[in-house]
């Protein structure tokens, strides 16, 4: 439940502070920044591995100018 909040926090670019207050709105406590900012390091990694990934297939596609 903690990193799901902190993860839909993440995507809105909640703040440390919102994010907290969020946890606490959830009845969830017992959380502090550096838990919440290594998340938020770890879910960084995540992102760039997948957008930094090889792709294998071909991918086709058709441009569109009106």
């Amino acid at each position: 439940m903690l990193s799901a909040v902190i993860e839909t926090a993440y995507v809105k670019r909640a703040t440390t502070r919102k994010v907290e207050g969020l946890m606490q709105a959830s009845g969830l406590s017992g959380s502090d920044k550096s838990k919440v900012s290594r998340i938020c390091k770890e879910l960084d990694e995540a992102v760039a591995a997948f957008r930094h990934r090889a792709l294998q297939a071909e991918y086709p596609y058709q441009w569109l100018d009106a």
